[in-house]
């Protein structure tokens, strides 16, 4: 058993509280690293969870059990803790001179008097915050001289917001990787101050807190009153609903990258040169290219109406707060502004010096500081990129930059004016603009860079905050629905029919029911879809959409009687949908009813005269009703547009039918000689039309003779 391992099968036995157990493994484990100060509390530990079940047991009545008891548990975990701190992830250490010089630096600027210079970043060095950062980030657990410091921190004006931003990133890397009380105390408070750059940041850190430590938390009353402090705020359901989407887009975000470099970055690839011709792309560059549209745009994407679709999706998600940008941006992380790891983590604010000297070109009409500005303003780019398209400004020639520039400042007035839209404005991304952005730094730091010191990639856990105890406390039934509508909508079937199911006991409305039954039938799990639907059809027995559903399940079951009843049952609402048609004409042709399966497929026929696919069916109910002709008709307009071997097979049943047996054998030749279609399967498919061609006279042994025949001719 690795170490991880065992330190996760102790942490697991305290949760769930068998104690025995747990101590039996933790002292064993003091016992090889001959950590004797340890074993020797674990003993002692020990010595007093016995004597109090002694107690126990003889039937003493203790008020305080249960506080003793959970300060016991509460023992342990810090133990454990202890035991298997692992050195590495405090690499990079910080002596104990820098941060008491830190924490002198710091203090005196928390105790000056705040002016207008106090926001300028070059009263504190880069490197002050970096060494704060790593300090915080990789302390186990902070004492009570850093707590109160960095309280002050939180309390002080003067202490400008990206400086109290790089200590929240800090301490929720830390909590990630270990439990402290005090960081939990720590990140409430940032929350409290209500400022929209803190308390965004703040309560992904809380959550991501809790969720890592939720087996703790019920044996901590200072969480607990955490957590009720935070269910007074009535802000706090609408933020954690955003939070926990946000989260689920960015597990998407390596499916969501795929399919940007696979689908629609090849497609416009394969039109670029096309788009360089018809829009003059060397001349776009010049101002007054951008002051009308080209009319030759629409034109262009209409020639790829999927890619054009697929752009349309992309725009939408991106304004929605998904991560559209990382496969563009990931490859500018090589910058040494993006050695130091509080960088990554770095709100970009238009002071930044190192931002300013990328940005600057030689030109008296440029603004840096208005370009920078707007940049910082904008919602779509996380911060992380941010610096990265200004760092690799920096690497450009003067009119390139000038180019750059101008494109990006474009870009982002165009947003800003889709921005002011009232539907846009209504969408959380911009009230929530800060957590997105901070969710996808955090996303950066923990895939990209590459000095990172913890193991633990939090875009790794499986985020089921629906199962959650302080979630499910802190929020309704309503912000578990979007979670799991989210992964419904993400086609994650499996993850949505989970969460869904949390809400059965408490929502029975029919379209849970619904989404629950199309779940289950796009697994092909059609017995439990059916359950569902036809629980939805007790909410709404006339819902064509439902009935459709539920006769489908039945057809894909083989209870083809049954589904041509609620077919039948769609029809007579919406008497003219086409699938259903054809649905009723199938149900009747599996029951071999042929003379019924031709009335609607020709049906089907007068509704879509240019849909070829209904011709087979056509053919076939023709064939076998004895109408040769009337099926040789569909069969040829078929063969000259999409012809299966399939097509062949039904025209050599015509002809053997008429008993000519030679063009009977050319077109099973025909067949034949299509791709992918072998001797057998044409053997399996006359075997299968046997009884049917024995009604027209073919006996047993002339189709043994034919398939010889035909292998003869194929042969040669």
């Amino acid at each position: 058993m690795t170490t991880k391992t065992k330190y996760a099968t102790i942490t697991q036995l305290i949760s769930e509280q068998k104690l025995k157990q747990a101590f039996d493994l933790l002292i064993a484990q003091a016992s090889s690293e001959y950590k004797e100060i340890t074993r020797s509390k674990l003993e002692s530990l020990s010595d007093n969870y016995k004597t109090m079940l002694h107690y126990t047991m003889s039937g003493v009545d203790d008020p305080a059990r249960k506080q003793v008891y959970d300060h016991l548990v509460r023992s342990m975990f810090s133990l454990g803790d202890h035991l298997f701190f692992d050195p590495s992830t405090a690499s990079q250490p910080v002596a104990a001179f820098e941060i008491k010089e830190l924490q002198a630096n710091y203090t005196q600027k928390i105790n000056e008097t705040p002016t207008a210079e106090t926001t300028d970043e070059k009263q504190f060095s880069s490197f002050d915050l970096d060494l704060l950062f790593r300090f915080i980030s990789r302390n186990q657990s902070l004492d009570e001289e850093t707590e109160s410091f960095l309280q002050q921190i939180v309390d002080s004006s003067s202490v400008v917001w990206y400086e109290k931003s790089i200590v929240i990133s800090a301490l929720t890397l830390s909590l990630g990787l270990y439990f402290d009380i005090r960081k939990f105390k720590l990140l409430h408070a940032f929350y409290d101050t209500q400022s929209e750059q803190i308390w965004q940041r703040a309560l992904v850190g809380l959550v991501i807190g809790f969720y890592k430590h939720s087996e703790r938390l019920i044996f901590y009353p200072e969480i607990k009153e955490i957590q009720t402090t935070l269910s007074f705020d009535n802000k706090l359901e609408s933020r954690l609903a955003y939070l926990a989407l946000q989260i689920n887009k960015a597990l998407e975000t390596e499916k969501l990258t795929e399919k940007l470099q696979k689908e629609i970055i090849p497609e416009i690839q394969r039109i670029s040169p096309e788009l360089r011709e018809k829009l003059d792309l060397d001349s776009i560059i010049k101002k007054d290219a951008f002051d009308d549209e080209n009319p030759d745009w629409s034109n262009i994407l209409s020639d790829s109406p999927e890619l054009m679709d697929k752009l349309a999706e992309m725009s939408e998600m991106q304004l929605d707060g998904s991560d559209v940008f990382i496969s563009t941006f990931a490859a500018l992380k090589f910058f040494s502004f993006f050695n130091k790891p509080s960088n990554w983590f770095m709100p970009f604010h238009k002071e930044n010096e190192e931002a300013q000297n990328a940005a600057r070109m030689d030109e008296e009409s440029f603004d840096v500081m208005s370009f920078l500005g707007g940049l910082q303003n904008t919602p779509f780019i996380c911060n992380s990129d941010k610096y990265s398209f200004c760092l690799n400004l920096e690497q450009m020639p003067n009119d390139q930059k000038k180019m750059m520039t101008y494109l990006l400042q474009t870009e982002v007035d165009q947003m800003n004016e889709i921005a002011k839209d009232d539907d846009i404005l209504q969408k959380e991304t911009t009230s929530y603009k800060v957590l997105t952005q901070y969710i996808q730094d955090l996303y950066r730091y923990y895939k990209l860079f590459p000095n990172r010191i913890e193991t633990n990639d939090i875009f790794q856990w499986s985020w089921d905050l629906h199962e959650q105890d302080f979630f499910k406390e802190l929020t309704k039934s309503t912000t578990i629905r979007k979670i799991a509508e989210f992964n419904f909508k993400q086609k994650k079937y499996e993850k949505a029919l989970e969460v869904f199911g949390t809400l059965q006991a408490e929502e029975h409305d029919f379209e849970l029911f619904q989404k629950m039954g199309f779940a289950q039938q796009k697994l092909k799990n059609y017995r439990r879809a059916l359950d569902f639907y036809k629980k939805a059809e007790l909410f709404n027995s006339e819902q064509v959409w439902n009935q459709r559903k539920i006769a489908f399940c039945y057809r894909q079951l083989k209870k083809t009687q049954k589904a041509l009843d609620y077919y039948l049952r769609a029809e007579t609402l919406s008497p003219d949908n086409l699938a259903n048609t054809a649905a009723i004409g199938h149900c009747y042709l599996d029951l071999k009813e042929y003379d019924k399966a031709l009335q609607y497929y020709f049906k089907v026929e007068y509704l879509a005269p240019d849909n070829i696919k209904v011709m087979r069916p056509l053919a076939w109910c023709s064939f076998v009703l004895g109408k040769a002709e009337q099926a040789e008709k569909y069969l040829n307009k078929i063969i000259e547009l999409e012809a299966t071997p399939h097509d062949y097979l039904t025209l050599g049943h015509i002809e053997w039918a008429r008993a000519n047996k030679k063009q009977a054998a050319e077109w099973y030749a025909k067949a034949l000689s299509t791709k992918d279609f072998s001797f057998s399967m044409f053997e399996t498919a006359i075997a299968e039309d046997s009884p049917l061609l024995e009604t027209f006279g073919v006996n047993l042994s002339e189709q043994n003779l034919m398939l010889d025949y035909v292998l003869f001719q194929t042969s040669k």
